[in-house]
C-alpha cells in the first residue's frame, strides 16, 4: 500500500539509467541504498565504434532487458548515457560584468566556438563556477552530431523506454565518482582514467563536475600496431602514452595539475601503475563508499540511475536530448499521473458502492426485525413502519447511482486523445497546451508552415472545436525545426 501511495503522490515518476555500451546494455535503479542492476550482452557489430549499427538487434536486447526489469510497463522512464566517441567538449572561461547574465553569455559563447556546423549538432552547457572575483564564468559546453544522438534515442523509444535525458559517459561517471568516491578534497580536481572492455575513458572533475572528457578506443591501438595481437607492453604502451598526455592537458586546461590521477580498471594494473608512477605522476587510489564490491562497468549506469532521483525541475544537467524525446517525456508523465488518479476514483467509487451495498442490507434486515417485533403492537404505527421501508428504497437507489457513474466514466479527457490526434496526422509536435474551461491556447511547432495551416483546418472541421484562430504573426522561423507557432481556440465538447 505505502508503495502505491509513494507512486501516486510522487512529484515525477521513478527513473532508471540506461546504458548502451559496445558489449552490453545495463539498467541500473536507485530506491534510497537499494540498487537493482541488470544486463544483457548484445551480439557483435551491434553498436560499433559508438554508434548503432544493427537498430533491429538492438531494440531486440533491449526488449530482452525489459524482463528483468521489475515493475516495467510501456512508459519505464530512463535517463539514457551513451559511449562518448562522437562527444566533444569545451572548457570556456569568459569575462563578465554584474550586469551579465550568465545563460545568455553561455549560449552566445556555446554558438560562437562551435567545432561543427551548429544545425547538425546538438548543444547543451553546464555552468561550473562563477571565479571568486566575480568577473569570469567558467562552464562546460558539449556537443554531439544528431544522427548519433537520435539513433540512440531513437532505438530505445521504440522498444518502449521514456528518455528523459541524454547524456554521455563522462557526465555518468562523474556523478558516481562525486556521490560515492570517498578521498576527494573539495575543490581539488582530479584525473580518472577508466580501463573499460571497448577502451579507455579519461576524465577532468571537481566536486563531482565534469570539467574535460577524452576516449580512446582498443580498437587505435590495434590499428597503430598493424592489425598484429595485442601483446601487454603494446597495450601499456599506448596506455601510457595517453594518460600521461590527458594529465599534462589537463594541467595546462587548470592552470596547475590535478591533484592525483586515478586509475580504475577491471584488469591487472600494476605494471601501468609503476609507469605512471615513473613518470612523475601523483597516483591515488579510490574507495567506493556504500557498493564497495561494485564493478567499474556498473558506473556509468548508476551514475545515470542517480540522476534519475533528482526531480526534473531542479535537474540543470548537460542533456543532449532531442526535443521530440524531451515532449515525450512530459506527455507520457501527465498521461501516466491522470490514469493513476482515474484508478483511484474508480476505486473510491466501488468502495462506496459496497459501503451502501452493506448499509443497505443492514437496514433491510433491522426494517424485518422492525416489522416482526410490531406485528400486533400499537406502539408503532403502519405509517412509520412504511417510512423506514422507504427509506431503505432511497438507499438502494443511491448505490444504484454510484454504480452508474462508475461504469459509465469515460476515458480521460477526449479532447486531448483528439488533439494528440491531429497533431499526430498533421506532423505537429506539442509544446504546450493550456485548456481554460472551454477555450484553449496551443503552442507548437512544425517543420513547415504547410503543416501549421492543415493543422488549422483540421481543428476548423473537426466539431469538437469551434473559432480557431491562427495569427500570422504567432508562426515565427526556427532555426532547431521548422517554425513555432500559437493559435487558439473554443472547446464545443461535441
Amino acid at each position: 500500500m505505502l508503495r502505491i501511495l509513494k507512486k501516486l503522490f510522487a512529484p515525477f515518476p521513478e527513473t532508471g539509467g540506461l546504458e548502451i555500451a559496445e558489449d552490453e546494455i545495463r539498467y541500473s535503479k536507485l530506491s534510497g541504498s537499494y540498487l537493482v542492476n541488470e544486463a544483457v550482452p548484445l551480439l557483435p557489430g551491434t553498436v560499433v565504434g559508438g554508434a548503432v549499427a544493427e537498430p533491429d538487434q538492438l531494440i531486440a536486447a533491449l526488449k530482452k532487458l525489459q524482463a528483468f526489469i521489475p515493475d516495467f510497463d510501456r512508459d519505464s522512464h530512463v535517463v539514457l548515457t551513451i559511449p562518448q566517441n562522437y562527444i566533444q567538449t569545451k572548457n570556456f572561461a569568459v569575462p563578465v560584468t554584474q550586469k551579465s547574465k550568465p545563460d545568455e553569455v553561455a549560449k552566445l559563447n556555446l554558438h560562437m566556438a562551435a567545432p561543427m556546423p551548429i544545425d547538425v549538432a546538438y548543444h547543451d552547457y553546464q555552468i561550473l563556477d562563477k571565479a571568486d572575483d566575480q568577473h569570469r564564468l567558467d562552464f562546460l559546453g558539449v556537443y554531439a552530431r544528431k544522427e548519433i544522438i537520435d539513433s540512440f534515442a531513437n532505438v530505445a523509444d521504440k522498444a518502449g523506454f521514456t528518455v528523459r535525458a541524454v547524456e554521455f559517459a563522462g557526465l555518468s561517471i562523474s556523478r558516481f565518482l562525486g556521490n560515492y568516491g570517498g578521498g576527494f578534497l573539495p575543490g581539488e580536481a582530479y584525473a580518472i582514467a577508466l580501463v573499460k572492455n571497448d577502451g579507455l575513458d579519461m576524465l577532468l572533475t571537481r566536486d563531482g563536475n565534469l570539467f574535460g572528457q577524452k576516449y580512446f578506443s582498443w580498437l587505435r591501438i590495434y590499428q597503430e600496431v598493424g592489425g598484429k595481437t595485442l601483446m601487454e607492453k603494446a597495450v601499456n604502451d599506448s596506455l601510457l602514452k595517453e594518460i600521461s598526455t590527458f594529465f599534462a592537458e589537463s594541467g595546462a586546461s587548470l592552470g596547475r595539475n590535478p591533484a592525483a590521477l586515478i586509475l580504475i580498471s577491471e584488469f591487472a594494473s600494476e605494471k601501468l601503475t609503476d609507469l605512471l608512477l615513473g613518470l612523475g605522476i601523483p597516483m591515488q587510489s579510490i574507495l567506493i563508499n556504500d557498493f564497495p564490491y561494485l564493478s567499474p562497468k556498473w558506473y556509468q549506469s548508476v551514475g545515470a540511475a542517480l540522476r534519475g532521483n533528482i526531480a526534473p525541475n531542479k535537474d540543470e544537467g548537460i542533456s543532449l536530448n532531442p526535443k521530440k524525446t524531451g515532449n515525450n517525456y512530459y506527455i507520457h508523465t501527465w498521461i501516466n499521473f491522470i490514469r493513476s488518479w482515474r484508478k483511484v476514483f474508480a476505486s473510491v467509487l466501488a468502495f462506496l458502492s459496497l459501503s451502501f451495498g452493506a448499509t443497505d442490507i443492514a437496514f433491510i434486515i433491522q426494517a424485518r426485525t422492525a416489522d416482526q417485533a410490531l406485528t400486533g403492537s400499537a406502539l408503532v404505527s403502519i405509517e412509520e413502519i412504511s417510512r423506514l421501508r422507504s427509506e431503505a428504497e432511497s438507499f438502494n437507489n443511491l448505490v444504484n447511482l454510484v454504480s452508474l457513474a462508475e461504469s459509465e466514466a469515460g476515458p480521460v479527457s477526449p479532447v486531448i486523445n483528439k488533439i494528440r490526434s491531429l497533431t499526430r496526422a498533421n506532423g505537429i509536435t506539442i509544446e504546450k497546451l493550456n485548456l481554460t474551461n472551454d477555450t484553449a491556447k496551443f503552442d507548437g511547432q512544425a517543420a513547415s508552415e504547410k503543416n501549421i495551416v492543415a493543422f488549422k483546418d483540421a481543428l476548423s472541421k473537426d466539431t469538437a472545436f469551434s473559432e480557431v484562430a491562427l495569427p500570422l504573426s504567432d508562426i515565427q522561423p526556427n532555426s532547431d525545426i521548422g517554425f513555432s507557432f500559437s493559435l487558439s481556440f473554443k472547446v464545443t465538447g461535441q
